[in-house]
C-alpha cells in the first residue's frame, strides 16, 4: 500500500505526505510539534526553530513527512527518516538558530544535553532501518486513532522502499504499549539518556504485520 492510498476514517480523517512548498506548512508543523510535544528538546528550542527544522526536513530526501488533516486542519505529522537529518546547512542558513540553542543550554541545560545524546545514538541492532522520528497529534484529537494511521502510512512508505523493519523510540510508557500492541514491536535496546530511560522498538513493516522477531547478529 502506498502512503498516499492510506485509508480515510469515518471522521474524514485525511493521511497523506505533506507535499505543500516548505514555507507554506512548516509553521503549522511546527506549532503542533510544539504544543503535542512540549517536553522535547526540539520544541524547547521555540516555534522559530523548529519551522527552519521542519522546512530544513521537508526539502531533505532522505526525509519523509506525513500529515493528518481532518476538515483542512493539520492535527497529527510524522516524520519518517531514512538517514540522520542534516541539521548543520540549516544553522548555516539561520545564524539566529544557534541563539535559540544558546538560550535552551543556560535555561535548559538537561534537556539539551539529552537531545543532543540522543541525536548521536544508533544502536547496531537498529543502524540500518527507517526511523519514525517524530509523531506528534493534536491533545484534541488524540485517543482517535490517529497516531496509529500515521504509523500505518509511515509503514507503507518505508515497504515501499524496500524496508522490511522500522524503528522509534520512546521513554513514555503508553507509547510503547501502543506499538507492542498495535504492531508486534519488541525492544530492541534500551539507552539512557541524561536520566532518563528511552527504548528502541522496531517492527514489521509489511501489510501482513505478521510481527516476526527480528534476532540481531
Amino acid at each position: 500500500m502506498r502512503c498516499d492510498d492510506a485509508a480515510r476514517t469515518a471522521d474524514a480523517l485525511r493521511i497523506e505526505p505533506v507535499a505543500q512548498a516548505p514555507d507554506a506548512v512548516a509553521r503549522a508543523i511546527a506549532e503542533l510539534h510544539a504544543l503535542a510535544l512540549p517536553d522535547d528538546v526540539l520544541p524547547a528550542l521555540g516555534i522559530p526553530f523548529l519551522a527552519c527544522y521542519h522546512t530544513a526536513v521537508l526539502r531533505d530526501a532522505t526525509q519523509f513527512l506525513i500529515g493528518a488533516w481532518r476538515a483542512e486542519r493539520l492535527v497529527g505529522f510524522c516524520q519518517l527518516s531514512f538517514s540522520s537529518a542534516r541539521v548543520g546547512p540549516m544553522l548555516k542558513a539561520n545564524p539566529s538558530a544557534w541563539l535559540s540553542i544558546l538560550r535552551l543550554a543556560v535555561a535548559k541545560p538537561l534537556v539539551l544535553w539529552r537531545g543532543t545524546q540522543l541525536a548521536r545514538i544508533r544502536p547496531p541492532a537498529v543502524a540500518t532501518w527507517p526511523e519514525v522520528t517524530f509523531i506528534a497529534v493534536h491533545p484534541a484529537a488524540q485517543g482517535a486513532g490517529v497516531g496509529t494511521a500515521l504509523v500505518r502510512a509511515a509503514n507503507a512508505e518505508a515497504d515501499r522502499r524496500g524496508c522490511r523493519r522500522a524503528f522509534t523510540k520512546t521513554s513514555n510508557p503508553a507509547a510503547r504499549r501502543l506499538y507492542e500492541v498495535g504492531f508486534a514491536a519488541q525492544v530492541m535496546a534500551t539507552v539512557t539518556a541524561a536520566r532518563q530511560t528511552y527504548w528502541y522498538l522496531a517492527w514489521g513493516t509489511s501489510p501482513a504485520g505478521d510481527g516476526t522477531p527480528h534476532v540481531p547478529a
